[in-house]
């Protein structure tokens, strides 16, 4: 049996149910899979504010151990869903977590990439890794390109002084060959069909280059959020390595940090290997299924004491956060009529509306009253509060959820 995630409902604003396909196994085409979890009612929201929901199942493939959605969204509309999004960038070199990736990512540049290498970004968020591309390393602009499908990220990146952006999908890109280095970080799970996404990124890479994949490892999975897995495609490092060797890429070296497996990989004729399930990846996937579900039960918990806190005192309510998991809470929480406006660090949510909430930048908080700031942040949650701290901010004041 799977286990079933029943989410509460948002009142605002209007949600539009999206219609889903079956599919096979995206990476092996088994069509023998076992369904391990179902999340009823999640939805994503759009720079317009729109609402989206879905009902997502998850299932694991018995031949290669993936975990993917199935079904899943139609492409044309999972573009559209891209295209009027606002996301950030995972590589931040300021968040504690992402020290080992930062590290192994320094290190391969060191090694491997000369600084006259072109480089592509597929989906470079708000440009944080070609940024630092350019400051830290000094490669030139004319060599750093990022390619973003995001409508707004684009129009807040085109006059940007370190690299160049292109607002297009990765299948639009018509040139052969002509880049030495591509980075996908944290967007490979993303890739809808990853067997043809290779073989597009294969045609535009140089014979001697290289890629760096950065993406969420599933046999790290521990979070509790709106949906533990949130991404079409769910690898371990099992599973990545034999997609990459069966789609002529040879990994140089793979990294597996607490949640991420970092990798560097080049062009290879390979001989096809045979994938392989692995019994106890699949049993313990089960068992921190259970206990996330056990954990999302003390998370309602918590969001109900928060609430009758803010509700009998009447707090005036400053939000901390402004991605998807900050609004999933605020879902959960409904104290709308308490919140003045939310701050984020991240420059992309910077004067937008996201779920009727007017987002600035933190240095805000110095010149307005409040009563709490609500810390939202799933990932963030201790660099932001060592943060208000040293913005001279009393502990007394700051709620951490």
């Amino acid at each position: 049996m799977s286990i079933k995630y029943n989410l509460k409902k948002t009142s605002k604003p209007l949600v539009r149910h999206l219609q889903l396909k079956k599919r096979a196994c995206p990476v092996c085409s088994s069509k023998k899979k076992l369904n391990i979890l179902n999340i009823n009612n999640w939805k994503k929201m759009d720079n317009k504010g729109k609402v989206y929901a879905i009902n997502k199942k998850y299932c694991i493939c018995k031949k290669c151990d993936l975990v993917y959605t199935n079904p899943t969204v139609d492409p044309k509309i999972f573009d559209k869903l891209y295209e009027n999004s606002i996301v950030g960038s995972f590589f931040n070199t300021k968040n504690s977590k992402n020290l080992n990736k930062i590290k192994f990512f320094d290190n391969l540049i060191k090694k491997y990439i000369s600084k006259k290498y072109k480089v592509l970004e597929v989906g470079c968020g708000s440009g944080v890794l070609l940024k630092h591309l350019s400051t830290k390393y000094k490669f030139k602009k004319k060599n750093l390109l990022g390619i973003e499908p995001s409508k707004e990220i684009f129009k807040k990146l085109i006059k940007n002084k370190f690299f160049k952006i292109k607002n297009i999908f990765l299948d639009s890109l018509k040139q052969k060959k002509n880049y030495d280095f591509i980075v996908m970080d944290n967007v490979f799970e993303h890739f809808e069909f990853p067997r043809k996404s290779l073989k597009k990124i294969s045609n535009i890479l140089n014979d001697k280059g290289l890629i760096y994949i950065s993406i969420p490892n599933t046999e790290k999975i521990k979070g509790v959020q709106d949906d533990p897995f949130n991404h079409t495609c769910n690898y371990n490092s099992n599973n990545i390595r034999t997609l990459l060797n069966n789609n002529n890429f040879k990994i140089i070296k793979l990294s597996k940090d607490t949640n991420l497996i970092n990798l560097i990989a080049k062009k290879s004729n390979n001989q096809l290997k045979i994938f392989k399930p692995n019994k106890k990846f699949f049993h313990n996937l089960r068992f921190k299924l259970k206990k996330i579900n056990n954990k999302l039960k003390l998370l309602y918990k918590r969001a109900d004491k928060i609430k009758l806190q803010i509700y009998k005192n009447n707090k005036k309510i400053v939000v901390f956060g402004a991605g998807n998991y900050s609004l999933w809470i605020l879902s959960i929480l409904k104290i709308e009529k308490f919140i003045k406006y939310g701050v984020d660090n991240n420059l992309i949510y910077e004067n937008t509306i996201r779920n009727n909430i007017t987002i600035y930048n933190p240095s805000k908080l110095k010149n307005i009253d409040y009563d709490k700031i609500l810390v939202l942040s799933g990932v963030f949650k201790k660099d932001i509060l060592n943060q208000l701290l040293q913005m001279k901010i009393k502990r007394n004041k700051i709620i951490l959820f």
